[in-house]
């Protein structure tokens, strides 16, 4: 599992995320997008926090490095693009053991 933690956003509500492949596949994740809650925004400031979780699956296979980003959305998961994109390696078959 790969954990996220969004800074900096708001209003508090719902954001939806989605992954981008790079390198990776569909395939490679136990969903490609979803949806989390940020709260803690004061003022009318964009200051709240939320966290979600991209899971990589065991794909068996080594294919050397990999990449994905994930785009965090408000409104709706074709919504406004809340944050930037960001990119990470992808776990391989001798990488990851979940």
């Amino acid at each position: 599992m790969i954990n996220f933690t969004v800074a900096n956003l708001g209003p508090d509500g719902t954001y939806y995320w989605t992954v981008l492949n790079g390198t990776s596949a569909d395939a490679d994740f136990s969903a490609v997008s979803g949806s989390f809650k940020v709260s803690g925004s004061t003022g009318g400031i964009e200051n709240g926090t939320g966290s979600f979780t991209v899971t990589p699956i065991k794909d068996f296979t080594t294919e050397g490095g990999q990449t994905f980003q994930v785009q965090v959305r408000s409104g709706s998961i074709s919504g406004t693009i809340s944050s930037s994109l960001i990119s990470l390696p992808e776990y391989s078959l001798n990488e990851f053991d979940g």
